[in-house]
């Protein structure tokens, strides 16, 4: 076990990622035994492998689970478009469906989204790995996204949800809920898809033209900046 004197801060962080499912069948999607999920809600705290499989289904930070330190959940600050278009360099290894968050101010968010497992007490459990992050997007940003197969913007995000997100205040579960929720969903570019329009067909496949350019009338001007400078960069492919 690892120790800790401060049980109840434990105990409370973990009720603060539980929310308000039911710790049983939270625990057990989680791969946790019906023992440790009884102890770790009295305050014990569990061995790496519990905690390694929390922070992964959840995306929570292991440090603010056990001392409450740092941000809730896991997310990458990048400060300049430099950094930002490396750090996703680095990512892109791996398959991922891109998601750009946009608000009303000119906060950015990138989260990465995949179907991932994990082993624990010899089992395998299916979670969403996520990977998320905030910075400055950029020419070289844009760059680096004409190599993944699918980049989707979503628009008029709400600066408090956004503030939420950068602060670490928001894990898997949220962050899916905004992507499922999210009306305004551009799709970008899909590699992938054997749907994909030519350069030269006048039809669309994926989007209706009429809606899509009545979304873009209403979107603020930073954010038509955005779907423009992306169409942009992915034009000169």
């Amino acid at each position: 076990m690892i120790a800790n004197t401060d049980n109840c801060n434990f105990q409370s962080n973990i009720e603060f990622l539980l929310g308000k499912q039911d710790k049983h069948p939270w625990g057990n999607q989680l791969g946790l035994s019906t023992g440790t999920i009884s102890r770790m809600f009295k305050g014990q705290i569990p061995g790496h492998e519990a905690l390694n499989a929390i922070s992964k289904y959840e995306n929570a930070s292991i440090t603010w689970m056990v001392t409450g330190e740092t941000s809730p959940y896991l997310i990458t600050t990048l400060f300049d478009d430099e950094s930002l278009a490396e750090h996703l360099h680095e990512l892109m290894a791996e398959e991922w469906e891109v998601f750009i968050f946009n608000s009303t101010t000119k906060q950015s968010v990138i989260v990465l989204k995949q179907p991932a497992k994990y082993s624990i007490n010899k089992k395998l459990i299916d979670y969403t790995a996520i990977e998320v992050m905030s910075g400055p997007i950029g020419q070289l940003t844009y760059n680096e996204l004409l190599h993944v197969g699918s980049v989707f913007v979503l628009d008029n995000i709400d600066e408090f949800t956004m503030t939420k997100i950068i602060r670490g205040q928001i894990g898997t579960r949220g962050i899916l809920q905004i992507i499922n929720n999210t009306e305004s969903h551009f799709k970008i570019n899909d590699r992938r898809s054997e749907n994909r329009v030519s350069d030269h067909s006048p039809e669309y496949s994926t989007l209706d033209e009429k809606n899509l350019l009545q979304k873009f009338r209403a979107l603020t001007p930073d954010d038509k900046q955005t779907i423009i400078n992306l169409m942009n960069s992915l034009s000169k492919k």
